[in-house]
């Protein structure tokens, strides 16, 4: 597994869905080395049956990944790795490398990087070339959402795997830990995620500062390389109302907020499948989202929306859903009967794909031990 900062997940949904995949094959019998960065796992040796390996690399926002990625391809091929899994765009420009040595190769694709604000003219091109190197050097390109597959068949005339991002089993958690932060169930509002541009948190501070509500804002989640962000929605959080930033969050903390939330918000302006939106789900939450193709896919029909990036009318839909409660438990109700793919599932059509490829490009597949 290339192309994560590692496990135990300590960031983002890729990091989520590389220790449970990851986990999920080991516990069928493939040996499993995951390639973590230093700056991001404390942890060394293994972790759920995966193998943890580290290599150096550039920690700066441009060369950092790039290359882990190089001295992780080169790595793995030396010890011996069968099947090299890419994760994201960027990583998979490495995947000819494998290739040419007659190894097997998959890349997971969980959103189309280059839209991101944070990159200049040149990272853009990087990532955009990353983008056409996960439909010609992988053996299969995974997608975890509707809309990513429908671009790359009319854009790339690209056949991918369509497996959704899962969750974990929800645990349903009665106010502890949270209350010595000052929070009580049904008087916050929550946002899950990392505190970077896309993820829209801008747009969600400026509105909530205009709802009349005694609401809390718990913003859990932390910032990436970008200080001057961070510091933008620290000045955005002043005001009248309360904002809590609780970091970056996981555990049974988590899932004490998860439990007893009013209202979850995700106003995210670009997503693969958001993992945070499916675990607010899981749990049966009341959800508010931008209407991006992606969030809309985990709403199915429920919940509520706003058009992306609105200040004035996600103001609107918080106020509404601020006054009437009632609407909020009608939907938590609702929310409860949706059934989701949980990470198991997704392990197993995982699972699939690589006893594909080995049938498919090998004499014999290669079976779990």
């Amino acid at each position: 597994m290339i192309g994560s900062r590692g496990v135990p997940a300590n960031y983002g949904g890729v990091e989520t869905y590389v220790e449970e995949v990851g986990s999920y094959l080991a516990a069928h019998g493939f040996q499993v080395a995951v390639y973590c960065h230093p700056k991001y796992v404390t942890q060394r040796g293994t972790y759920r049956g995966m193998e943890l390996r580290f290599v150096p690399t550039i920690p700066t926002k441009h060369l950092e990944t790039i290359v882990h990625t190089i001295l992780s391809t080169i790595h793995a091929l030396w010890n011996g790795a069968d099947i090299f899994h890419y994760h994201a765009l960027g990583p998979t420009t490495l995947a000819w490398l494998p290739r040419l040595f007659g190894r097997k190769v998959i890349a997971t694709v969980q959103g189309l990087d280059w839209q991101r604000a944070k990159w200049g003219r040149f990272a853009r091109w990087y990532l955009k070339l990353g983008e056409w190197a996960t439909c010609h050097f992988p053996h299969v390109t995974i997608v975890v959402s509707r809309k990513l597959q429908t671009y790359y068949a009319q854009r790339h005339r690209k056949p991918t795997v369509y497996i959704p991002n899962g969750h974990q089993p929800p645990q349903l958690k009665s106010p502890e830990q949270m209350l010595a932060l000052g929070l009580t169930p049904d008087d916050y509002i929550l946002f899950v995620g990392r505190l970077t541009p896309e993820k829209g948190c801008h747009t969600l501070l400026q509105a909530f500062a205009r709802v009349r509500t005694d609401k809390t804002l718990v913003l859990a989640g932390q910032p990436n390389h970008d200080a001057a962000y961070y510091q933008e929605l620290q000045r955005l959080a002043t005001g009248p109302h309360r904002v809590y930033f609780a970091g970056f969050v996981q555990g049974d903390l988590l899932r004490e907020l998860y439990s007893n939330a009013y209202l979850v918000v995700h106003p995210s302006e670009i997503e693969g499948l958001s993992v945070s939106l499916l675990e607010a789900r899981s749990y049966g939450n009341c959800l508010l989202v931008s209407d991006i193709l992606e969030n809309l896919e985990v709403l199915d029909g429920h919940g509520y929306q706003f058009r992306v990036g609105n200040v004035t009318d996600l103001t609107e839909r918080l106020q509404w859903l601020s006054d009437h409660p009632e609407a909020v438990q009608a939907d938590r109700a609702k929310a409860r009967q949706i059934t989701q793919t949980d990470w198991d599932g997704v392990g197993q059509a995982t699972l699939s794909v690589y006893h594909k490829i080995c049938q498919d490009f090998l004499d014999k597949p290669i079976m779990p031990t």
